[in-house]
């Protein structure tokens, strides 16, 4: 009887070590991607579990190993899921160019070089979804590689590439592109950077940002 019990012990330590070894050499969780642009606006905002995002973009540009004056800021977006405020910088100069799609209003308005106007689109339900799409969705394209992973500013990414070479830093807690590296070899060898500084999620904002200026 004691023979018995030793033996059903043993194997009751061989069966928790077979099953312990088999936990620790499991692969890791598969790096994920942004949402891909294909996406319906919203969708690519649920995944990415946002109700809202502001951010300043800021480019940089090397062209034949020479820089430009570093990276600078170039746009700043304000997104929920019904409204789209983008302003383009002029020469670091905020409120130079600025574009609202209001889905709330049904309107949509632009500020450029102090002139207002209110151009009426044929859709503003998908020139929204397109916007969004655009500066939130992926913009590899095919199938992507993970490279690695590594740290912009205080935030956690994934780095990815496509087949033409270009690559995205996403990050980990939204999958956010945050980052996007293109190099292009036609006259000129160029090297072309977005960064998304600034950022701030899910903030209720202010009907007063939307609305056009007085």
């Amino acid at each position: 009887m004691k023979i018995l019990c030793a033996k059903l012990f043993l194997l009751s330590l061989t069966s928790i070590f077979c099953f312990s070894c088999k936990q620790s050499t499991s692969p890791s969780e598969e790096p994920v991607s942004a949402p891909s642009r294909n996406l319906p606006a919203s969708e690519i905002m649920r995944i990415q579990g946002i109700t809202s995002i502001h951010y300043v973009d800021y480019d940089s540009i090397v062209v034949n190993g020479v820089s430009d004056s570093g990276f600078v800021a170039n746009f700043e977006y304000f997104i929920d899921y019904n409204r789209m405020k983008l302003i383009q910088y002029y020469l670091g100069t905020p409120n130079w160019n600025t574009n609202v799609y209001d889905l709330k209003k049904d309107s949509a308005w632009n500020y450029y070089s102090g002139q207002l106007t209110y151009p009426q689109l044929p859709n503003l339900q998908l020139a929204y979804d397109e916007n969004i799409q655009a500066y939130l969705g992926s913009w590899l394209k095919g199938p992507s590689t993970f490279l690695r992973t590594e740290y912009i500013g205080d935030k956690l990414c994934n780095v990815f590439s496509d087949s033409t070479g270009y690559q995205e830093w996403v990050w980990t807690k939204h999958y956010i592109p945050i980052q996007r590296r293109g190099e292009s070899n036609y006259d000129v060898h160029q090297i072309s950077v977005v960064q998304k500084r600034n950022i701030d999620i899910n903030l209720q904002f202010s009907d007063s940002i939307f609305e056009p200026p007085r």
